[in-house]
């Protein structure tokens, strides 16, 4: 039984997941990748960085409400 006077530190630092596989394949952790002009569904540029995204750390978007992203990606060289 935790003391009532000791305040709860809460869960740890999030930390990405491990593993993540070169090139990206189905299943797998996706490497921690950062877009410096990503456009979301409402058209809007900001940047995204998938660990501030998993980690819900992102300041300009609160990915809590959110259980998958769906990412479209489109080489080109």
């Amino acid at each position: 039984v935790a003391d009532a006077g000791t305040p709860d530190s809460g869960p740890g630092p999030c930390t990405y997941p491990a593993g993540a596989v070169e090139p990206m394949a189905l299943n797998e952790v996706l490497s921690p990748y950062t877009w410096p002009s990503a456009i979301d569904g409402a058209g809007n540029m900001t940047d995204l960085n998938l660990t501030e995204a998993f980690c819900n750390n992102d300041a300009d978007i609160d990915w809590s409400p959110f259980d998958f992203l769906l990412f479209i990606s489109v080489p080109a060289w």
